[in-house]
């Protein structure tokens, strides 16, 4: 992971989501990380227990944003800013949610044989914003660049990005890669239903085919434990953090 770096973004309301990502990272043996947090205490108490850390002058909250609000839509966007300024200089950016934990190497499970630019989490049908892996290079930093300088609080960056791959509406020559589900594992999948946000109609028929046919292929080739785990598809910081303690993958 040479000249590479893994950065997280939040506010007050996450740091304990936050605390428990980094040492997730710390304990796989990660530490070319760097967090931006909206609270400058919570910042100077983090690079005092060796987590570099910086402040960012943006709209702050106790409370977790809630999923879809407009505070939580305007603030997806902040993250293809900041990766657009590390691209300076950095040959890699990882941004990483601080909802993931991470429980191996998750470089070593990159598929890097082919030509790409940026990558994605699957998140099952449209790719992932939480967990974005890009290359220096001048088709990811237009990519960024037009996703931030689009930004709005109507639709989240995930969504903004699923609308414009859906519509084909990306002219940039850029090659766009998705991360294997089986190694980097969103919350739909690897969490019980009960856990996740409930679901009705066509949307929990769909969601139960996908995680039915998930878990064949795993028991089927002997697919082995993923290197990453996002519990996402849960929709409250309390109901997260009762899922990752359930699982043991809770740190603090």
């Amino acid at each position: 992971m040479d000249n590479t770096i893994i950065v997280s973004i939040f506010t007050s309301g996450a740091i304990l989501l936050a605390h428990n990502h980094l040492i997730s990272l710390r304990k796989a043996g990660y530490t070319n990380t760097i967090s931006y947090c909206t609270n400058k205490l919570i910042c100077d108490k983090l690079n005092e227990q060796g987590f570099t850390s910086e402040f960012i002058d943006e709209v702050d909250s106790e409370d977790y944003f809630k999923f879809n609000s407009s505070e939580f839509n305007e603030f997806s966007y902040i993250r293809f800013k900041i990766m657009l300024d590390l691209l300076e200089k950095y040959e890699n950016v990882w941004y990483l949610d601080v909802d993931t934990v991470i429980l191996g190497d998750i470089w070593g499970a990159i598929n890097k044989e082919e030509e790409w630019d940026i990558q994605f989490q699957d998140d099952c049908m449209l790719p992932c914003t939480g967990n974005i892996l890009a290359r220096n290079t001048p088709n990811t930093k237009q990519l960024l660049e037009y996703l931030y300088n689009n930004k709005n609080n109507e639709w989240s960056g995930q969504m903004h990005l699923s609308t414009l791959i859906k519509e084909s509406k990306i002219k940039i020559p850029i090659n766009i890669k998705i991360m294997s589900i089986y190694n980097f594992c969103p919350g739909i999948l690897y969490f019980p239903v009960s856990l996740l946000i409930p679901l009705e109609g066509e949307e929990k028929q769909a969601r139960d085919i996908i995680k039915k046919n998930f878990n064949e292929e795993v028991k089927k080739n002997k697919i082995r434990n993923p290197v990453l785990i996002h519990a996402n598809y849960i929709i409250t910081r309390e109901a997260k953090i009762n899922a990752l303690k359930t699982f043991k993958l809770w740190y603090i």
